[in-house]
């Protein structure tokens, strides 16, 4: 936060000319009393925090540029509301940038938020203080705006250029394959999908080292994880592409901070998108519920996945640990250690420093609470899901 905070400091003690400003913004931030740089300021501060509470680390490594974006595209809605036309030139600076960091495999998420919270502030203000015989003619000049910023952004933030990226891009999305990109299956009718996430976020150095390591895949940066397309030329039995999963594993992370990865094995062109969607619940479920970093598919959390989707069964669930919560904080935080440690008393014991004892207490006090035992194969899976329940639903 130090970081965004700098920045935004920055942009409202400083009148530097920002990609753009020389578009003339200043006749409607003088018509109408925007402050450009507070207004500015303010929605990165914002996108900031979302960002990082986001898990999108990568953003803040471009912090600067995202405050020139984001500078920029408010200038914009500014000249707009001034009645000046947004000529193509005026956009280009958007689309240019978010081509840049679609190369680079970076998010943008945190731009999007900022530019979105900027102009809601532009409209707040408008609102308050212009006169309410503009009010029309001001919302239809700031609603095309709007329109062509976003637009701007987002066509630069299609891959062009790169067909494998585009193919990425468009089956990941589930977007129609534009013509130039379907020669980049080769003989691929299916592919195994793979979503990697770690708790720093992925990184455009990461999703390098992963596509050295298997050329053959496609690979795409969503909202801070790695989404992997690895071709299945023929129908491939599950766990066809284990070794190569845990090669990236082990060589693009440092030792003792494997990730998490999600997997859905073989799965039709059509059907990548939502299964994109599948592994990236898997890999959240296996996080949440306190399993080991690794691999896994949807049966390894099959419990979990199926409470999570049965309405009746999540309002059930959901209420178990309730007295847990209650009670006290040590109890949920050591039912989470003691699945995550394998049922171990000891090994959890040894996480949480303290004595087997304490550990044996806190477990009959989470049966006499909920009245499912977390000592029995049953029990655990139960408690598991009431877990998942808990923090995803």
């Amino acid at each position: 936060m130090a970081r965004c905070q700098a920045v935004t400091d920055d942009l409202t003690s400083q009148q530097e000319t920002a990609p753009g400003e020389e578009l003339s913004p200043a006749p409607g931030a003088r018509a109408l009393r925007l402050p450009l740089d507070d207004i500015t300021a303010a929605g990165l501060l914002a996108a900031g925090r979302i960002s990082e509470a986001g898990a999108d680390p990568t953003a803040q490594l471009l912090w600067d540029d995202i405050a020139r974006v984001v500078r920029h595209g408010t200038a914009l809605c500014l000249k707009a509301l001034a009645g000046a036309p947004l000529r193509p030139c005026d956009l280009a600076f958007l689309s240019e940038r978010a081509s840049a960091w679609m190369k680079s495999g970076l998010s943008m998420r945190a731009v999007l938020v900022g530019l979105r919270l900027t102009s809601q502030a532009v409209w707040a203000r408008v609102a308050r203080h212009a006169d309410p015989g503009q009010l029309a003619t001001l919302s239809s000049r700031f609603l095309v705006a709007v329109h062509k910023i976003h637009f701007a952004v987002s066509q630069g933030a299609r891959p062009a250029g790169d067909p494998r990226q585009a193919l990425a891009y468009a089956l990941v999305h589930g977007r129609p394959v534009p013509p130039e990109a379907r020669a980049a299956a080769g003989r691929a009718h299916a592919f195994t999908v793979v979503v990697v996430g770690s708790a720093e976020g992925v990184g455009a150095a990461t999703g390098r080292r992963v596509g050295e390591l298997l050329p053959c895949a496609l690979r795409l940066t969503v909202n801070g994880a790695l989404v992997l397309l690895l071709p299945c030329e023929e129908e491939c039995a599950e766990g066809h592409h284990d070794a190569a999963v845990a090669r990236i594993h082990r060589a693009a992370w440092p030792a003792g901070s494997e990730p998490f990865s999600g997997v859905v094995d073989c799965v039709p062109q059509e059907k990548v998108h939502e299964a994109v969607g599948v592994a990236r619940e898997v890999l959240r479920i296996a996080e949440v519920i306190g399993r080991d970093p690794g691999s896994y598919r949807l049966i390894d959390v099959a419990m979990e996945y199926s409470v999570l989707h049965t309405p009746d069964a999540t309002r059930a669930v959901g209420k178990l640990l309730e007295p847990l919560s209650a009670h006290s904080p040590d109890l949920l935080h050591t039912l989470r250690s003691f699945l995550s440690c394998g049922m171990d008393r000891r090994r959890t014991a040894g996480s949480l420093h303290v004595h087997p004892n304490t550990v044996d207490y806190r477990l009959r006090r989470i049966h006499e609470l909920t009245t499912v035992s977390p000592t029995t194969p049953h029990g655990a899976q139960l408690l598991s899901a009431a877990l998942a329940v808990a923090v995803l639903s």
